[in-house]
């Protein structure tokens, strides 16, 4: 739910002491330094954002590539995702990602596509939706100021990429969202 969902729900165990655990919204950062593996980057990508269609809080949603590794971590990823990701009814055995949870919820992934796309970022591969059914989707060019880069949270299986230079600024970027779930650093440098 929403942090003003979690701040209700709070509010209301407090009275009685009651113990909670809150999962909010998140838009969680995925850090590939160029030292890092591009190959397990991707791998990561596929399984912890398509994985269930994208409809997972924690899963990472704004991909923070260094500028040097981002065109190869593209073509791979849209290599992998033809290869492997068959967009079929979850019933089927051959299905790689399914529709989400309702029309209405592949809809809204729609709206904010069409939105992030209106402020200038790139659809270079998907983009589609039929009824439920959300293809998996990479958006370039996304930039800091747009929404999707702090507090859009993109419920579908949507990769927004960012490029970095310095580490730096990576971190100020992964840091511009009130959300934080969680996070990935993909880097040869244990103490990156």
């Amino acid at each position: 739910g929403s942090t003003i969902a979690g701040a209700e729900t709070m509010a209301k165990c407090a009275k009685n002491i009651t113990h909670v655990t809150l999962e909010l919204g998140g838009n969680d950062a995925f850090i590939l330094h160029k030292d890092g593996d591009v190959d397990l980057a991707v791998k990561e990508t596929l399984w912890g954002r398509l994985y269930n269609t994208g409809q997972v809080c924690c899963a990472s949603k704004r991909f923070l590539i260094h500028k040097d590794v981002k065109e190869e971590f593209e073509r791979k990823l849209i290599e992998a995702i033809r290869k492997d990701y068959v967009v079929r009814m979850p019933s089927n055995p051959e299905a790689k990602i399914g529709c989400l949870i309702s029309e209405d919820a592949a809809k809204r992934v729609e709206e904010q596509v069409l939105k992030t796309v209106n402020e200038d970022a790139q659809v270079i591969f998907g983009g589609r939706r039929k009824g439920a059914f959300f293809e998996p989707t990479i958006l370039d060019n996304v930039t800091k100021d747009m929404e999707v880069a702090h507090d859009m949270e993109i419920f579908g299986p949507v990769v927004t990429v960012q490029t970095f230079k310095t580490e730096q600024e990576a971190i100020d970027m992964a840091n511009n969202t009130p959300y934080g779930l969680a996070g990935a650093v993909f880097t040869s440098d244990i103490s990156r």
